[in-house]
């Protein structure tokens, strides 16, 4: 049963099933000078059509205005996760490794919390935002800290559900970092649901996905559920 914390579990059964999520090389030749004057003149005949003057005094400059926005907002069709996570992998022990130690430590779960999300809902271009909580064990190298925030920025930079978003959030790090396994858990609210239709303020999503040791163990999906147990979603909304 649903509530108005909604859970939703996507679960891959091959961490070899992610694939890098889809960049656009080229922009049908425009440079991104030209493509938010396009946008932007869009916006323009979109305020138009709705009634308004696009010259009068509050509304010059809205237009470019609102292109930058939605620029930013769809960074994530012109960049990569490999650039975002640049060169932050980083070997666990590698005196460890040079010893060549015959009892070696096998690095254990690592997790990062309420990391802020803002993403565009697909249906109906409005936002959705809340808190990203990541959970990964480490292959042979660990991830800078702040590229599991980048990563995450990049996934939702475009229009997004929150289900596919989680997804190719476990995918990318799977094809960055390498790791033995990832969870991640989103909880967004949704101003689809908010501003409109049956406006539900306070309903929060959440959403899972995972992949790698995550399926198997039940004990590690145990642990990291217990690292964010004192997430709070509602009070991470209002802070947002």
């Amino acid at each position: 049963m649903f509530s108005a914390t909604e859970e939703a579990l996507e679960v891959g059964e091959d961490t070899h099933m992610c694939k890098e999520t889809q960049v656009d090389e080229v922009h049908d030749g425009k440079s991104s000078v030209d493509s938010m004057e396009h946008i932007a003149s869009i916006f323009s005949e979109l305020l138009t059509a709705i009634g308004e003057d696009p010259n009068r005094e509050g509304l010059i400059g809205t237009p470019m205005r609102a292109a930058k926005a939605l620029w930013f907002m769809t960074s994530g069709y012109r960049t990569r996760a490999s650039d975002a996570a640049g060169t932050a992998l980083f070997q666990v022990n590698p005196r460890q490794q040079q010893q060549q130690q015959q009892q070696p430590v096998t690095p254990g779960l690592v997790v990062l919390k309420d990391i802020t999300v803002h993403s565009t809902c697909e249906h109906h271009l409005l936002p959705f935002f809340g808190k990203a909580h990541i959970g990964y064990l480490p292959g042979e190298a660990v991830l800078g800290l702040s590229k599991l925030a980048r990563i995450t920025n990049f996934c939702a930079r475009r229009l997004q559900m929150q289900e596919r978003l989680t997804e190719q959030i476990v995918c990318e790090l799977m094809n960055v970092a390498q790791p033995r396994g990832v969870l991640v858990v989103l909880d967004c609210a949704h101003l689809c649901m908010c501003s409109r239709g049956v406006q539900q303020n306070g309903a929060v999503t959440r959403t899972s996905a995972m992949s790698g040791l995550f399926v198997q163990d039940a004990s590690l999906r145990d642990e990291f559920f217990r690292h964010i147990a004192n997430s709070n979603p509602s009070a991470a909304m209002s802070r947002l």
